[in-house]
């Protein structure tokens, strides 16, 4: 029998690519440059991963984009960084091409985490939505083969092999470890993962994983918005989903 890539929430084929929504019953995203559409089958194989949560069935841009005004305003960033923040958001979409590495910095109170969680339950919504410390290597693909979309939230350094790891998922790359229980097996682990990183300071130092990095410095969050709720900010980025 022939071999058939299995895909993690996003996949293609030379037609198209495919978003997973991991709803009941199943349904999919088909998109491709001549447009998109729902559809109830795909030419792909997808697999659950671990503590997925189903997507919102989109319904379209509306003509005053209002989802996307919702989502500009939930986000601390400066329009630099908005305007940069779109083309990666479709980028997470493909998943046959290299990933730049999202690593937010800024002091307390600058929105790192908020940011992660609203980016998160867009694109790739799952019941962990934020990871804490990036683990040894092989753990860090162990859960990168399980979540499309990881996150790292309030980091404070990276060792030399984490950031190895990490360009490799972000560029593509493939790691293998011994089979629990056995003196032989392998268990090979292959991926192509964007991730997003955040912590006070710039945790991507040297060469390798800067030069795979788009930077967002966040400025600190002012009085009247720190009085916004999580509840609110959840119930707005539930209502814009659809038409983002």
């Amino acid at each position: 029998k022939d071999a058939r890539e299995v895909f993690l929430r996003v996949g293609h084929d030379s037609q198209a690519y495919y978003l997973d929504l991991h709803t009941q019953p199943k349904k999919y995203v088909r998109f491709n440059a001549d447009g998109w559409n729902l559809t109830d089958t795909v030419p792909v194989h997808f697999r659950e991963g671990q503590g997925q949560l189903p997507m919102q069935l989109p319904v379209g841009v509306s003509d005053d984009n209002e989802g996307f005004r919702t989502l500009r305003g939930l986000l601390t960033i400066n329009d630099q960084q908005w305007y940069c923040l779109l083309p990666l958001l479709v980028s997470y979409m493909l998943p046959d091409i290299q990933h730049p590495l999202l690593l937010l910095t800024g002091e307390q109170n600058s929105g790192k985490s908020t940011f992660l969680e609203i980016v998160k339950t867009l694109m790739d919504p799952n019941v962990a939505a934020i990871g804490g410390d990036v683990p040894d290597p092989r753990n860090l693909f162990i859960k990168v083969n399980s979540t499309w979309l990881p996150t790292f939230d309030n980091l404070s350094r990276l060792d030399g092999k984490q950031q190895d790891a990490i360009c490799q998922i972000v560029t593509g790359g493939t790691y293998q470890t011994r089979r629990l229980w056995t003196d032989r097996g392998l268990v090979t682990i292959t991926c192509r993962n964007p991730v997003i990183l955040s912590g006070i300071d710039n945790v991507a130092g040297r060469g390798d994983i800067a030069s795979r990095s788009v930077l967002f410095e966040l400025q600190s969050i002012d009085r009247q918005a720190k009085l916004v709720s999580a509840e609110d900010i959840t119930r707005k980025l539930r209502d814009a989903a659809p038409s983002i």
